[in-house]
């Protein structure tokens, strides 16, 4: 085997035209890092006088690293990268933008060009290996041509670099990576560390443990994006209760995209779930509980309590402890303290309820209305009628002939929708006309 000379990759100098010099940079900064978790070979990237130097003490690179394929990072879940194309495809980007490459590897020196290749008749990526350099137990990938205000701005890029890492108040940790409270973060995703993209409106910078990309590192799937910042938030503010008026804004927002799988995963901390109520019941009221739609709140108002419109996200939040609509609907229909028969009632509820009963069933889908009419106390003394399989009037209604007939109406329109629904209105409308022609008729006669 020939020690060294020219070995030609068979890389069209055209693939992935869409790389430039960050792309490049960052392919070989992450070959450090995870040199650096992988060999224990500690990682220093510095910038002198237009050239970057990413250099790790301890481990050396062989030839075999320039064949596609060939890489040791597949399982490894702790390490960047995983394909074994990083290092070739980030020197062929910085080599097509016009940065000079240089690998000093052990004893030997790569330097990578773009030459005409015969055997392919195409320009293809060359690395002419040389010997003669101080045999070191070391890589040093030295970058030429980079500018100052470039580097600066790439170098805040990686989290991992020292000048790139904010403070420790800024950072909140939690098993799924890291929530990044910094205002110069904001909206920022990384992986691992190392920038994907810019999302201007998220509240809060997100490092993700780990996340499915795209060879360009730039695409998150956004179930995946999605689920990440919602168990990232949720465990930052079950940790961080200065967190909590930003996370409650969040998940309030029905834009935010934050708040999107909030519901999915994990709830916060039984902490931040008190807090929630707290805030919830400050503003509404201890009478208050939260629906998701407007005809829901139209619903849970029948039964004497506030419906208050909330996001999905909140009503997750709020549902174990203050229920929902349907949840109140149900408690609602097993409030009633006693149920009387005929014989407990006086002549004049009697005959209230009878009239009322018969004047409803001039509507002539409403035969058997007597059979299902329950005369009740609720526990609620504000309720007056409610509607289930069965209707149910509160005893104290009975008293007067005209609130009989209109509780009675307004529950037995509840067959045909909820309170407030286009359905249900037409149908109180119908039963008023029925009674209003059957009196009329009768006047008549």
């Amino acid at each position: 085997m020939t020690k060294f000379g020219k070995f030609e990759l068979s890389i069209n100098v055209k693939y992935l035209p869409e790389w430039g010099v960050w792309e490049g940079i960052r392919e070989l900064v992450q070959n450090g890092q995870d040199a650096e978790v992988e060999y224990n070979a500690p990682l220093c990237v510095d910038w002198r006088s237009g050239t970057l130097r990413i250099e790790n003490e301890g481990a050396t690179l062989n030839r075999e690293a320039l064949l596609f394929g060939t890489t040791s990072k597949a399982e490894r879940t702790d390490l960047i990268g995983k394909f074994g194309e990083g290092l070739k495809l980030g020197v062929l980007a910085l080599v097509r933008a016009g940065r000079t490459v240089k690998i000093r590897s052990g004893d030997e020196v790569w330097t990578p060009t773009i030459a005409r290749s015969e055997r392919y008749d195409a320009d293809v990526l060359v690395f002419d290996v040389k010997g003669g350099n101080e045999d070191k137990r070391r890589v040093r990938v030295e970058i030429g041509g980079v500018i100052e205000s470039e580097w600066k701005e790439f170098r805040s890029r990686f989290l991992f670099l020292k000048d790139g890492r904010e403070s420790e108040k800024h950072v909140v940790k939690t098993y799924d990576g890291d929530l990044l409270t910094h205002e110069k973060y904001r909206g920022k995703l990384y992986v691992k560390g190392i920038f994907v993209t810019h999302q201007p409106d998220l509240q809060f910078g997100y490092n993700f443990r780990d996340a499915e990309l795209d060879r360009d590192r730039k695409m998150i799937e956004s179930y995946d994006r999605k689920s990440k910042i919602a168990r990232i938030l949720n465990g930052a503010v079950s940790t961080q209760p200065d967190l909590h008026d930003d996370y409650f804004g969040i998940i309030e927002d029905l834009d935010s995209e934050e708040a999107h799988g909030i519901n999915d995963w994990r709830l916060p901390d039984a902490s931040v779930i008190e807090a929630a109520i707290t805030r919830f019941q400050t503003r509404y009221g201890a009478n208050a509980v939260p629906v998701r739609t407007t005809a829901e709140s139209a619903d849970v108002e029948h039964f004497g309590v506030k419906g208050i419109v909330v996001t999905e996200a909140m009503a997750a939040l709020l549902k174990e402890k203050l229920g929902n609509a349907e949840i109140t609907k149900r408690r609602f229909a097993r409030a009633i303290i006693k149920q009387y028969s005929v014989s407990e009632l006086t002549d004049k509820e009697c005959t209230n309820l009878s009239s009322a009963i018969a004047l409803l069933c001039t509507a002539n889908t409403l035969s058997d209305l007597r059979e299902r009419v329950d005369v009740v106390d609720y526990h609620n003394a504000e309720l007056q009628g409610l509607h289930g399989e069965r209707i149910s009037i509160a005893r104290k209604v009975l008293s007067s002939p005209d609130e009989t007939l209109r509780v009675l109406v307004h529950e037995a329109a509840h067959d045909a929708g909820s309170d407030g629904d286009k359905s249900h209105v037409a149908t109180i409308e119908k039963y008023w006309m029925a009674i209003t022609r059957h009196l009329r008729n009768l006047g008549a006669a």
